[in-house]
């Protein structure tokens, strides 16, 4: 089981999220908590060095792993200007 360090911009996001897609994250904040490898839920982006979650269509969630310290990082959750555009 991981546990997770929620950035701030994480958490901020998050709130603003519609119910139906902070339901999706809850979910798979489910299947990253409980997998054996949670970089395999994901794609990794090389050009800012984490991990990808697709939530549908749109949205993402930015996570980095680290295995040392059984954690998940999570960076940032909302659609795909809000977690890839500059701010």
């Amino acid at each position: 089981m991981w546990d997770f360090s929620r950035k701030s911009k994480f958490r901020t996001q998050y709130k603003k999220l519609p119910q139906k897609i902070q339901n999706k994250v809850d979910e798979a904040l489910i299947a990253l908590a409980s997998s054996t490898k949670p970089r395999l839920l994901g794609t990794y982006k090389q050009s800012i060095g984490v991990w990808a979650y697709e939530l549908d269509d749109s949205y993402r969630m930015l996570y980095n792993v680290k295995d040392s310290e059984n954690l998940i990082e999570l960076f940032r959750v909302g659609d795909h200007k809000e977690v890839y555009g500059k701010d």
